[in-house]
């Protein structure tokens, strides 16, 4: 039997010596910290999460708004949006006229620039029963009469147009019939 102790492995104080020489350039690993459980540690108050609100479901988008039909093209001498008593009394010239232009003598840019005006000007002031005179003249402006009643600044004003009773100028005038203005 040897006479060394199991808790001492060196033989020699030489053996010691170039050990701890060794050991001092080796870097060891450092020690795992203990993990305490759950059941051993008490809670800290400040260190306690703060509960998280569930966020609420995003809200839906809303759906746009489906945009209005659009008006239908105004044709002259049909009914449009009037009913069949009113689109009478205006066909024979029996509703009485709140305001009147004539183009007589206008180019088709003056009139334009005077139709355009004039228009949106009795809707305003609440005037529906209109008489536009064009003359009869070489049609110019009586062939221009649906497309500047048809153009966009105008049409949502406008609900019928038809040609004038022979009293009030015939094929040369025309009777327009406005929306009520809100």
């Amino acid at each position: 039997m040897s006479n060394h102790n199991d808790n001492n492995v060196f033989t020699s104080k030489q053996d010691q010596s170039l050990w701890d020489k060794f050991a001092k350039t080796v870097k060891g690993k450092k020690p795992e910290p203990k993990i305490k459980s759950l059941l051993e540690t008490k809670p800290n108050k400040n260190k306690i999460a703060k509960k998280i609100k569930p966020k609420p479901p995003p809200k839906p988008t809303p759906k746009p708004k489906p945009k209005p039909p659009p008006i239908p093209p105004l044709i002259i001498g049909n009914i449009g949006g009037i009913d069949a008593s009113t689109f009478r009394k205006l066909s024979r010239g029996n509703l009485p006229i709140e305001s009147r232009i004539d183009l007589h003598a206008l180019t088709r840019q003056q009139a334009w620039k005077e139709v355009s005006i004039w228009i949106p000007d009795c809707y305003y002031h609440k005037k529906r029963s209109l008489l536009l005179v064009t003359g009869k003249g070489t049609g110019v402006l009586q062939s221009a009469l649906p497309i500047f009643l048809n153009h966009v600044s105008l049409r949502p004003y406008v609900l019928c147009c038809i040609q004038a009773a022979p009293k009030d100028g015939g094929s040369g005038a025309f009777y327009i019939y406005l929306k009520h203005s809100s």
